[in-house]
Order: structure tokens, then C-alpha cells, then sequence
């Protein structure tokens, strides 16, 4: 038969890989959402940079088969979070500032970059053939 050479436990041991990645994603995805619902947006930071190393591997395989941009939008945004640390040091050691005015304008633009980070490792977790499984209206559930 055909399907007398498919190594078995080489299928088992990444169908449970992919099992056990989703698992420790989804509970990165409620963490990272609890952290940014509570305002702290340095623990949701860190949790997206957990999701990003999970997702890593899976975005240069979907750049390479589709010919995606996914790990220079990643480079782009952990630059520009980045540049914002960089500037908010600067603003706060460089001169006498209204220190919770700047904490506040670091937050809103963290926060935003933070919103686009998850947003882009979600789509690569939905690329990668890991997110949620839609079914289309068209599909006859009496097959």
C-alpha cells in the first residue's frame, strides 16, 4: 500500500507539537489580554515577545511558501517600540519634564504598537494554519 512508508510516530509527535503550541498560545493570548485590560503594558509586552518566539519559525515559513512580509512587519514594530524607549529615556533624563505626562504619552503609544504586535502574531497564527478553523455558509453539513 501506499501508505505503508508514512512514519507514524514522526505524524503523531508534530500533530501534538501543533496541539501543544496552540495550548501555550492560548494561554499567552489570555495572559497578554488580562496584563493590557490592567494597564500593564510592560507584562504584556514580555508575553507578546513569548508569542512572537512561538510564532517566529511558523512566520518565515508562511513568508517563504506565500511570499508573505510577516518577519520584517515583526522587525518593524519591535523598532518602533524600540525608538519610542529610546526617545522616553532621553525626554525624561534630557530636561526638568512633567515625569507622569511622559509615563502617560510613553503608554498610549506602547500600547498602540503592543495592539498592532498581537494583531499581526495573531494573523501569522491564522496563517500558519493554527487559529481558529472557520466553516464556510456554503458548506452542506449533509455531505
Amino acid at each position: 500500500m501506499a501508505f505503508d512508508n508514512i512514519d507514524k510516530s514522526r505524524e503523531v509527535s508534530e500533530f501534538n507539537e501543533a496541539v501543544n503550541q496552540i495550548m501555550r498560545l492560548n494561554y499567552l493570548w489570555n495572559s497578554i489580554a488580562r496584563y493590557r485590560e490592567g494597564g500593564k503594558l510592560q507584562n504584556a509586552r514580555w508575553k507578546l515577545d513569548t508569542a512572537e518566539l512561538e510564532l517566529k519559525h511558523d512566520a518565515k515559513k508562511v513568508d517563504r511558501d506565500k511570499n508573505t512580509t510577516y518577519v520584517d512587519q515583526l522587525t518593524k514594530i519591535n523598532n518602533a517600540i524600540k525608538i519610542v524607549d529610546i526617545k522616553v529615556n532621553k525626554l525624561i533624563k534630557g530636561k526638568e519634564v512633567d515625569e507622569g505626562y511622559v509615563k502617560r504619552l510613553y503608554g498610549a503609544f506602547l500600547y498602540d504598537l503592543l495592539i498592532k504586535k498581537e494583531t499581526l502574531l495573531r494573523d501569522i497564527q491564522e496563517e500558519a494554519g493554527k487559529g481558529g478553523k472557520y466553516k464556510s455558509s456554503d458548506d452542506d453539513e449533509l455531505d
